[in-house]
């Protein structure tokens, strides 16, 4: 079975654009579930249509002002509907983010330091920063209900307040701020963008 999703120009979907894959962007289904990741969903009208080997089947036009849809194959089609329910993360999930998060952060701060030539004991105070911002990024963001492009900015932007400071608190004697602020902003830019590509091509 083939899942696309298109874009449409209006509620009659009479013109329809694919929705395009690029880097961590992209549709994917997987067993019983489909998987839409973008930069930025756009504000129209949307329509799924499953190919399958001897039929085609496509959905009613609906809009994302939902994170979370149910997707019912019926016979002659597919009906699309809102769902209000929170999508909570798995610990499965949760300790894959973590390990991706570790990995880049822990080798940007290590470039980062080496460059600015500054004590490489800072490196403990990135990963306990990451230790504790990480789960609350992971359980709590989640279960604010907002589109993902704004659970997405608000988690990052606590997660380099959060961090920068945490850095700065217990190595102040060897980093200014401002130097930790940048340290976290390069480290949340390069988890971000890495871990979406990596989750993403993990969930096809």
């Amino acid at each position: 079975m083939d899942g696309r999703l298109y874009e449409c120009a209006d509620v009659f979907c009479t013109k329809m654009n694919e929705f395009l894959e690029y880097g961590p962007q992209g549709f994917g289904c997987r067993g019983s579930e489909c998987h839409a990741q973008a930069y930025g969903f756009k504000d129209c009208y949307y329509k799924i249509i499953f190919t399958f080997a001897d039929k085609k089947l496509e959905s009613n036009v609906f809009t994302l002002k939902q994170s979370n849809l149910d997707i019912t194959v019926k016979n002659d089609g597919l009906v699309v509907k809102g769902n209000t329910s929170i999508n909570k993360p798995t610990d499965n999930n949760f300790w894959i983010s973590f390990l991706i998060t570790i990995v880049i952060e822990m080798v940007i701060s290590l470039i980062f330091l080496l460059l600015s030539k500054k004590t490489l004991s800072i490196l403990k105070w990135v990963f306990l920063s990451n230790l504790i911002s990480l789960p609350i990024v992971w359980y709590l963001f989640p279960s604010i209900n907002v589109p993902y492009k704004w659970q997405l900015g608000l988690s990052e932007i606590f997660a380099v307040l959060f961090e920068s400071s945490f850095i700065y608190y217990f190595g102040k004697k060897y980093i200014s701020y401002k130097r930790t602020l940048v340290l976290s902003l390069l480290n949340n830019v390069a988890s971000v963008v890495g871990g979406l590509i990596i989750l993403f091509w993990l969930s096809k």
